[in-house]
């Protein structure tokens, strides 16, 4: 497979390597993107993943819509030049070591983010733990390395996630109740209807970042 010599420089990959750019504001064009086109998103996050790794492999969108994550691991793997061993999670300097820490504050940027919207559209979260479990379960070390890390950050920021929905799912409990004890000539019934179909959002939500965390825990630690 032929690779052209010139990197492209609008990749995640290179824009947070080159650290010129607010992280917030990477995640917020990443989340526009995902927005228009959710295939074209998504291939943007797993390619970071890749080349973060240290794998000059790409993601192309045929090998996305007509592969499983487990083909196109073993595709990246064989695109690996694993002569050097040398990969972004351990090389040394300065830039390698900023970019250690804008991966991680990225991940956990785009989960906080995406906290009120795509995390619970049952494609994102799904394809990317789907890729990182598959990486964390290579042969190849950079991969191993690069994906437990992120899959770590990921489930911290979800944690976080789930404390803030849990402080929500706390104060529309006590709105709701609040409501619920006024008189009937003084009680808003559509308010008291807002308030119930919240909560039950919020608890369908709760249980979508639990089984995330559940399901990541078990694919990658056990």
């Amino acid at each position: 497979m032929e690779h052209s010599s010139v990197e492209d420089e609008s990749t995640l990959f290179c824009i947070i390597r080159n650290g010129k750019r607010s992280l917030q504001q990477i995640v917020d064009e990443w989340i526009d993107q995902y927005k228009a086109d959710r295939d074209s998103g998504l291939r943007a996050i797993m390619q970071f993943f890749i080349s973060a790794s240290g794998c000059k492999g790409k993601i192309t969108s045929q090998m996305q819509s007509s592969m499983e994550h487990v083909a196109i691991i073993r595709r990246m793997t064989e695109e690996f030049d694993e002569e050097s061993g040398e990969y972004p999670m351990i090389m040394s300097g300065p830039q390698w070591k900023k970019f250690r820490s804008n991966f991680c504050d990225f991940v956990e940027t785009l989960v906080k983010q995406c906290q009120y919207s795509i995390i619970y559209d049952q494609y994102l979260m799904d394809n990317v733990i789907s890729l990182l479990t598959g990486l964390s379960d290579s042969q190849v070390r950079a991969f191993r390395h690069t994906a437990t890390l992120a899959v770590m950050k990921l489930m911290t920021a979800l944690v976080d996630v789930a404390l803030t929905v849990s402080i929500h799912l706390d104060n529309t409990s006590r709105q709701y109740e609040a409501e619920r004890q006024k008189t009937r000539d003084k009680r808003a019934s559509d308010r008291l209807e807002a308030l119930l179909a919240k909560h039950q959002e919020l608890e369908e939500n709760m249980d979508e970042i639990k089984n995330i965390l559940t399901y990541t825990f078990k694919s990658v630690f056990d």
